[in-house]
């Protein structure tokens, strides 16, 4: 059970600092940019800033779907386990 508890208390400090950084570091914004180029949008457009927060956006949708099965099914595998 204490185990189970250490694994969530982890795994929120993870998102808190992933909560603290604002910004898109250069390399997923060079990656946004290439898919948004790819997809025919043209830079300086509304619609390719557009592109590029939907490219973001599904990023982010990503990485909260990993932390959440990181948080629901340790604690699961822990307790069969136990």
């Amino acid at each position: 059970m204490k185990s189970g508890f250490v694994v969530v208390c982890a795994a929120v400090s993870l998102l808190s600092g992933c909560a603290l950084h604002h910004g898109l570091d250069q390399a997923s914004l060079q990656e946004y940019q290439k898919q948004c180029d790819q997809l025919g949008f043209k830079s300086g457009t509304d619609a390719y800033s557009n592109c590029l927060l939907k490219q973001q956006e599904m990023d982010n949708d990503n990485t909260q779907r990993q932390m959440d099965r990181f948080i629901w099914q340790t604690p699961n595998q822990q307790r069969k386990g136990g």
